[in-house]
């Protein structure tokens, strides 16, 4: 008997991963091909209709530098680096979770809300992060950083029904996506984790305080980590004391403390997001990288 269940148990053991094998086969087959983004089709989530050889797709060549900066200095720090997957955000995330015993904060990356938005839907589901993972590393696998970067700007949700940083630019500023500005810039980038929150407070004389609030430090962030020069910083700063931004006149003076405690300014903002959940969330906000040094700047042109 106790022969039978030494040959038993390994036998078991084989099978179990043999069907664990046959099932993760059969749904890797059946999910959509990432190479998709080389054709035209219509996204999952919003069924925005993707096609990145029309003239409505803005190149990434055309996407000013001071955008994909705020975009990634917010967004998702370690993203030249990383290959799908933040592995220290998801460490802080579980983590966070872990000692709040709740599940609000994530660590999604640029890939990985790239892939929720073009192929898959809200259902929470383990099979659904499955579909992620392995179709986040195929995305990785199959396109540079900067055409994903191109992808996601060209999907991503700025406002109810508008799609893409050309909508954007053209609802908001009625610009093209090349002229705008780096406070422009970091009030799109604010947009990020609700879109459709965040857009109500532009459309008025001066916008919302708390949407000001985001777009300044979204623009002290650019300054402090070198990511626009000097002169752009103190274009930004004159634009910033004008409507919609504000009817005061933000000087150096004045947010000199607040670029001083700009890092954790960013760790109350990220807070303040995670005790308020938003609906369908772009990627959380993680902690900016280190301020860019001489080196780096080839790695992000």
């Amino acid at each position: 008997m106790d022969l039978f269940k030494k040959k038993l148990i390994p036998l078991v053991f084989m099978a179990g991963i043999i069907a664990v094998l046959t099932v993760a086969t059969y749904l890797t087959l059946s999910f959509p091909s990432v190479k998709l983004f080389s054709e035209c089709f219509t996204t999952s989530m919003y069924e925005v209709h993707f096609c990145a050889s029309s003239k409505q797709y803005t190149k990434y060549k055309s996407i000013p530098n001071h955008l994909i900066q705020a975009l990634i200095t917010s967004e998702d720090a370690s993203f030249f680096s990383h290959h799908g997957f933040d592995f220290d955000e998801i460490q802080k995330s579980f983590q966070q979770n872990l000692k709040s015993k709740t599940n609000k904060r994530g660590a999604s990356t640029i890939s990985q809300q790239l892939i929720k938005n073009a192929f898959l839907t809200k259902e929470k589901s383990y099979i659904r992060k499955f579909k992620e993972a392995i179709l986040t590393l195929q995305l990785e696998n199959n396109y540079t950083k900067k055409q994903i970067l191109g992808y996601y700007l060209n999907i991503v949700e700025f406002a109810p029904k508008i799609y893409g940083i050309k909508a954007a630019a053209n609802y908001y500023f009625h610009k093209d996506v090349s002229d705008i500005t780096p406070v422009e810039s970091s009030f799109l980038v604010q947009l990020l984790p609700n879109p459709k929150a965040y857009s109500r407070g532009f459309f008025q004389p001066v916008v919302s305080e708390r949407v000001f609030n985001r777009t300044k430090l979204k623009f002290l962030n650019l300054y402090y980590y070198k990511r626009i020069t000097e002169e752009q910083y103190q274009a930004g700063l004159q634009e910033l004391s004008m409507p919609p931004w504000s009817e005061q006149i933000i000087s150096p003076e004045t947010v000199q403390s607040e670029l001083e405690d700009v890092e954790y300014l960013n760790q109350a903002e990220e807070q303040l997001e995670v005790d308020s959940p938003t609906e369908e969330s772009s990627p959380e906000e993680t902690t900016p990288l280190e301020p860019l040094n001489e080196e780096d700047e080839s790695n992000t042109q």
